[in-house]
């Protein structure tokens, strides 16, 4: 059976014609009807394909190819359908079915695996990132974020160091578990106080870092002071006996500007720390010499 573009028969022989006069299931337009749709892909098809009808008395398979309509004298080209009384096109199909199923099989088996290797390294990577106390940054991740950030044509920044005042302190009075409630309780903070831009990180076991873009000195030093205030809220902390605590630390920050204090995040970070230590020393003189005697 030979069908023009629309679908209209140019020829069709004995059987063809038989067939013509049967409809399939579901459908009013007969066997061409259910045909159509299909034109489309065996027009596009450079060889021959496997073509399933059903109709009311069952499926029929036709062998389906291109047929150029200027080898035929016509406009267009054509759609040449012969019955596959044989079965081999059949059999064909059903090969290539069950070769299709298996590889979505395989397929689906590897989106799986892909998916689970992409979970590992997220896990991986919030390792490498995150401080698992704190859920800060790492000291690793925010020399990275501060390189990434100068190397971006940042104009100006600020690199604050924080070293806790009084927590060693509390390690040796309540235990170090009481230690690690302060250091979740600081990280929560940090976090919530800062901007979207901001980089809050762990760099050690009581000390701290911040990077502040777009910065001058003067706010730099506003930000410490407003960091300070919320690191040195108590922290309700209840013993294993029941008994409850406030515990309070303070902090001792040092700050380095950009791009007047250094080029990089290690002359930054030098500068910083120097700093940090100068005021942690300062402020233990002034309590030491306002301590009663």
């Amino acid at each position: 059976m030979l069908l023009s573009e629309e679908g209209d028969v140019v020829y069709a022989n004995e059987r063809a014609q038989a067939l013509l006069t049967a409809g399939p299931e579901g459908s009013d337009g007969g066997l061409i009807g259910a045909i159509i749709p299909q034109l489309g892909v065996v027009r596009r098809s450079s060889v021959t394909i496997p073509l399933r009808v059903t109709l009311k008395t069952g499926p029929v398979w036709f062998k389906a190819w291109r047929v150029p309509g200027d080898s035929l004298g016509m406009d267009g080209a054509m759609a040449m359908l012969f019955g596959d009384s044989s079965g081999v096109m059949r059999s064909r199909f059903m090969v290539l079915r069950n070769e299709v199923a298996n590889i979505e099989c395989l397929r689906a088996r590897d989106l799986k695996v892909a998916q689970q290797l992409k979970t590992e390294a997220q896990h991986l990577r919030r390792l490498v990132t995150t401080d698992q106390l704190t859920n800060l940054t790492t000291g690793q991740e925010l020399r990275r974020s501060v390189t990434k950030a100068l190397q971006s044509g940042t104009k100006t920044g600020a690199l604050l160091f924080a070293d806790l005042d009084g927590f060693k302190e509390i390690n040796d009075t309540h235990g170090h578990r009481a230690g690690d409630a302060v250091l979740e309780q600081v990280g929560q903070r940090l976090l919530e106080h800062k901007r979207s831009d901001d980089v809050s990180a762990r760099v050690g076991g009581d000390e701290f870092a911040f990077w502040i873009a777009d910065v001058d000195a003067a706010i730099a030093t506003r930000i410490a002071h407003r960091l300070r205030r919320q690191i040195e809220r108590p922290v309700s902390w209840r013993a294993p006996d029941g008994q409850r605590s406030d515990l309070v630390v303070g902090a001792s920050f040092g700050i380095a500007c950009y791009p007047q204090d250094g080029a990089d995040y290690a002359a930054l970070a030098d500068v910083a720390d120097a700093r940090m230590y100068t005021n942690k020393r300062d402020r233990k003189a002034l309590h030491s010499h306002s301590a009663p005697r």
